[in-house]
């Protein structure tokens, strides 16, 4: 799934403290207050979390702030991290911050590929409540950096796995704004094509540093036939297990993932294009051309 569709680079022009951030598109604010938080009172009480914290949705946290619920969700969460856990949480949004140039350079590349202006779109690194690696809107992206750097090893992986969310999400950006579409409620079809073409689309930017999709590509070309054919009689249905956002036992989670960007690969190959694909007017119309 690393092969890099050049042809199709030239075509889609044709479209139309160390935690804190002192950038213009990067933005981890919400680090830098819970941080100072703790040095107020490492205890961190819901009281708090919900007065000095959620109450202001600094830095992106308002737009995680239905998925975080209410402050004692997030004082359980945090409750649970050990030392390193902090730690790591602060040098990860310290490598969020070397990103800039990153960020700007993806954003620039993106807009030459689909013509979608992404000026003024800002990324914000949050400590959210483990339930979301990251999210979109048409003029955000937030990560959250618990999620996504929880396995990293050092300031290297950090800085690729952020690389990769931003790239992955840029993306989503673009569909928000691209999308004629009133109603977000998605079929499986239609949400599997969002995330595969995001997946599709920031290859396409990153190249073999997209690691986002390594083991689901590793476990789907195995096994690729076998999936695409009982993916197909389930598609258009709105439950989403075992293909989305369900944990598994023997398969990577969001093998759906996998399934869209093989569509969107196929549906490219075929003759489709950038506009079509993003805009997603028609899934089962690019689900047709792919001829899978």
């Amino acid at each position: 799934m690393k092969k890099i569709l050049t042809s199709i680079l030239g075509m889609a022009a044709l479209l139309t403290n160390t935690y804190v951030s002192a950038n213009d598109t990067i933005d981890t604010s919400a680090v830098t207050q819970l941080f100072e938080l703790r040095k107020t009172s490492p205890s961190l009480s819901a009281q708090m979390l919900d007065e000095k914290l959620l109450a202001s949705g600094t830095g992106g946290l308002a737009m995680l702030r239905g998925r975080i619920q209410n402050a004692d969700n997030l004082q359980r969460f945090y409750t649970s991290f050990s030392k390193n856990d902090w730690v790591r949480l602060e040098q990860c949004a310290a490598s969020l911050n070397t990103l800039e140039d990153e960020f700007d350079a993806l954003k620039a590349k993106l807009t030459e590929l689909t013509g979608v202006s992404l000026k003024g779109v800002k990324a914000y690194g949050v400590v959210g409540a483990g339930n979301t690696a990251a999210t979109a809107s048409p003029k955000a992206i937030v990560l959250g950096l618990e999620m996504i750097c929880g396995a990293a090893e050092n300031s290297a992986d950090f800085a690729l796995t952020l690389e990769n969310y931003l790239a992955h999400e840029l993306v989503h950006v673009v569909q928000y704004r691209v999308t004629n579409r009133t109603n977000f409620r998605f079929n499986l079809l239609e949400i599997s094509l969002l995330e595969g073409s995001s997946d599709y689309v920031a290859e396409l930017l990153l190249g073999n540093n997209y690691i986002l999709d390594d083991a689901r590509s590793e476990y789907g070309n195995k096994k690729d036939n076998t999936l695409l054919k009982s993916f197909e009689p389930v598609m258009l249905s709105y439950d989403y297990a075992p293909w989305l956002y369900t944990p598994v036992e023997d398969k990577p989670m969001d093998m759906g993932y996998w399934v869209g960007f093989k569509i969107a690969e196929a549906f490219m190959e075929n003759g489709g294009t950038l506009k079509e694909l993003l805009t997603l007017d028609d899934a089962e119309a690019i689900f047709a051309k792919a001829s899978l």
